[in-house]
């Protein structure tokens, strides 16, 4: 009588079937309870939102519509968006709070600058993604210049109090070159999908997953490594008055920053484009009153030396002996993004910039 293939593998056999029903709960289980990412991995600049999608997103306790262009911006709607304008363009640059995350895009202030500008012939576009950071917009610009030749006028850039932190995560990544893809960005790629797709890896990411990708060789040699790990995310906002956080990985993630953004104002020249760059607190400085925060001092400076527009919005969040009421107005509850009337504040102060510069 002939053998089956179990009758003369059994082991074998066994396990493949265990493997396959394992792979099978895996990815079942990983359907229903791992993250939904919006974003994508991106060759040229790391990560991005997909294009001409129509949906929605949730933050935290809130579900709203997201909308994107056919360049793959957050917008009003799906529609085709065209290299170059009849009239001006103003691009803007920003991590989650110029996305606008938590609300729709007419809520957003850059939905607020589109629709208050657009009766002028002048067109907002939003480029901005969650946990971009300064190498990222300048990377993200340089494409779109250079690359997909895209053209506008104007470039905003809304620098987070996180950047500075996430400018040393980004630090390791590098962009696509002449083949159009890099090692940095496929580890990226199967690193995304399968924390979308696998349980047990999204949870195995979770548990060990907690000290963020960078490089060790960035922090400073005079610190707990373990302990800076371990507090990362509790830190994001600290190293613009705390010294030992400043010292960690905050003087580092300036540095880089700044090379970035020096890169980026060169660009912006070369092509002929006005640069100006944001800055605003988060809730800690504002329960601070930290009006001459660093973040401020920093990028002032900066804008100083290198012949760039610069807006303080510092004194738009923070008015001394108000602060509870500041962050109750202008502020999610329990979280460090801008409420609604947050993006109204700051939306009716960057069209006040707009009408004075001359761009009316």
């Amino acid at each position: 009588m002939t053998e089956n293939r179990f009758s003369r593998h059994p082991k074998k056999t066994i396990g493949l079937l265990l493997l396959a029903v394992f792979f099978l709960l895996d990815f079942g289980l990983g359907a229903i309870f791992c993250p939904k990412a919006v974003g994508t991995p991106d060759a040229y600049y790391h990560h991005d939102l997909p294009r001409n999608i129509s949906g929605t997103k949730v933050w935290g306790d809130r579900t709203y519509p997201v909308f994107t262009n056919s360049l793959g911006f957050i917008d009003r709607q799906v529609r085709f968006v065209p290299l170059a304008a009849p009239g001006k363009r103003l691009l803007l640059l920003g991590d989650s709070f110029t996305e606008g995350v938590g609300h729709p895009f007419d809520e957003t202030f850059a939905g607020i600058l589109s629709r208050s500008l657009e009766g002028q012939g002048v067109e907002v576009l939003n480029a901005a993604v969650t946990s971009y950071s300064p190498k990222l917009y300048y990377l993200k610009a340089r494409y779109l210049l250079e690359v997909a030749g895209l053209r506008f006028d104007d470039l905003l850039v809304a620098i987070d109090i996180s950047d500075i932190q996430d400018e040393v995560v980004h630090d390791e990544f590098i962009p696509a070159g002449d083949f159009g893809i890099s090692r940095s960005y496929l580890l990226n790629r199967i690193d995304s999908l399968l924390n979308r797709i696998s349980l047990s890896y999204h949870g195995l990411r979770t548990l060990v997953g907690r000290s963020p990708g960078v490089s060790r060789g960035l922090l400073s040699a005079d610190v707990d490594v373990e302990k800076v790990l371990a507090n990362w995310d509790r830190d994001r906002d600290r190293w613009t008055d705390d010294q030992d956080v400043y010292r960690a990985w905050g003087a580092e993630g300036l540095r880089l920053a700044a090379e970035q953004m020096r890169q980026l104002a060169g660009l912006c020249r070369e092509h002929q484009v006005r640069l100006t760059i944001v800055v605003y607190p988060w809730p800690r400085q504002v329960l601070a009153g930290d009006l001459d925060s660093l973040q401020s001092r920093f990028w002032r400076e900066f804008c100083v030396q290198q012949d760039l527009g610069f807006i303080d919005l510092f004194p738009d969040f923070i008015q001394p002996g108000h602060a509870e009421q500041m962050l109750g107005r202008h502020f999610i509850p329990g979280d460090v993004h801008w409420n609604a009337a947050g993006h109204r504040l700051v939306a009716e102060r960057l069209l006040r910039w707009w009408h004075e510069s001359g761009d009316s």
